[in-house]
């Protein structure tokens, strides 16, 4: 019994942290290709000429959504 217990305790203070930095490289990863996705949809929608007078187009905004769980993970 012993022995599963520092094996349990040798996961959570290895393991799960290097995962936990894993998955938060991952989603760090995944919102610049959402803005990157973003900028390169709006540079197509500039070329979109929607009135003359003044000149219109339409462009898109990527917001944080604010979540006080997200900004909990997110500090970790």
């Amino acid at each position: 019994m012993i022995a599963y217990r520092a094996k349990f305790k040798k996961y959570l203070n290895e393991d799960m942290i290097n995962k936990m930095a894993d998955f938060k490289t991952l989603l760090d990863s995944q919102e610049e290709q959402i803005r990157d996705s973003i900028d390169a949809l709006n540079e197509s929608l500039k070329k979109i000429d929607f009135t003359k007078n003044p000149q219109t187009f339409i462009q898109l905004f990527a917001v944080r959504n604010s979540n006080q769980d997200i900004d909990g993970f997110v500090q970790v």
